[in-house]
């Protein structure tokens, strides 16, 4: 990044590289001491840097897990639902779930949220909604009255 200074009255253009690293959260601080403006009594400010999180279409983050709702057909939370997402790191996940899913219920995927200091990561957590129909024919209501087993 680059980064104008007033030095004795001179603008001084210097180039500052920042790394972010795996695990930092929002409102970190990167100091660069020395790099800002010269005072005039010779002493150098410092160039602060603070990290901002940015929104994402799909994932809402809490800590290193990441959060997702996903509304999925009565069909599906009866009878079994493939979940699948491409993670922030780009990575397609895919998680079967072949019990019934109730609405509201959850599901982690362990270790496909926010990289942690350390190497680790944090988990993906999915929150289902499920959708009802609006209606069902006669035919149907007898046909589940029939067959379903509560």
């Amino acid at each position: 990044m680059k980064v104008t200074r007033i030095n004795h009255g001179q603008e001084e253009e210097n180039e500052i590289e920042i790394r972010i690293e795996a695990g930092w959260k929002a409102d970190k601080r990167i100091v660069f001491s020395g790099a800002g403006n010269v005072m005039s009594n010779g002493q150098t400010q410092d160039v602060v840097f603070v990290i901002k999180e940015m929104n994402h279409k799909v994932f809402r983050r809490q800590g290193d897990d990441l959060f997702v709702t996903q509304t999925i057909s009565l069909k599906d939370a009866l009878s079994g639902y493939l979940f699948y997402c491409v993670g922030v790191d780009g990575e397609e996940i895919y998680y079967e779930i072949n019990d019934v899913i109730s609405p509201g219920d959850t599901r982690r995927i362990v270790g496909k949220g926010m990289s942690k200091e350390g190497g680790e990561r944090g988990d993906i957590i999915i929150k289902f909604d499920v959708a009802f129909p609006a209606q069902l024919s006669q035919e149907l209501k007898i046909y589940i009255a029939e067959h379903f087993p509560v």
